[in-house]
């Protein structure tokens, strides 16, 4: 059950999360000493420039807009390293590499950008990453539209041990208020469409 829920990395990611970062890049290293170091420096180098370029959406903490967590709200990245060898991570190795399996067995590291309460956009293969791309998602996930990323796009929750709520709320919270949530949910009641019954032989 360690395995499963805890190991080094996830808690260190907890924490980044908890702290603040507002992406925090995971990179599964390869046998490939090149080419992880080449997109370890391409990561590194992207998460001091986005900060410069990226901006907060307007309104934040205004009326509608407020904020009711105690974790500060930063353009703050980092990048994490997993070591595919360490059998404490062995759990999160497998889980990430089953979405690109044939980039993994082909010796790609392994780049995902992680965001919220551990909620991981996509696993993206070494040699589709760019500066552009960086940069796109870093945009994407810091911008206004993010608070619906989870019920309008491609993720996974990756498996993390943490109480979130008094994290980011203080302890004995059951986290935000009732209307600071109300409005945003895209989900709808289930709608019933009826089916025409199929034609029969006479």
């Amino acid at each position: 059950m360690m395995g499963l829920i805890e190991s080094p990395v996830r808690a260190e990611l907890t924490k980044r999360l908890q702290s603040g970062d507002a992406i925090v890049w995971l990179l599964l290293k390869s046998a490939d000493s090149q080419k992880t170091s080449a997109v370890r420096k391409l990561l590194r180098d992207q998460c001091k420039e986005p900060p410069r370029k990226v901006e907060l959406p307007e309104g934040i903490g205004l009326p509608g807009s407020e904020l009711y967590s105690e974790v500060p709200l930063l353009l703050q990245f980092s990048v994490l390293e997993i070591d595919p060898g360490d059998p404490r991570e062995q759990f999160l190795v497998q889980q990430l590499t089953g979405f690109q399996a044939d980039a993994a067995t082909g010796g790609e590291p392994l780049i995902v950008p992680v965001f919220g309460r551990g909620r991981a956009l996509e696993v993206i293969p070494a040699a589709q990453l760019n500066a552009d791309l960086i940069y796109e998602l870093t945009e994407y996930l810091c911008g206004a539209c993010s608070c619906q990323v989870k019920e309008q796009n491609p993720g996974f929750d990756l498996l993390l041990s943490t109480d979130w709520n008094a994290a980011l709320f203080g302890d004995d919270s059951e986290g935000p208020p009732p209307e600071a949530t109300a409005g945003n949910s895209q989900r709808k009641n289930p709608e019933l469409v009826p089916i025409p019954s199929g034609k029969t032989d006479d």
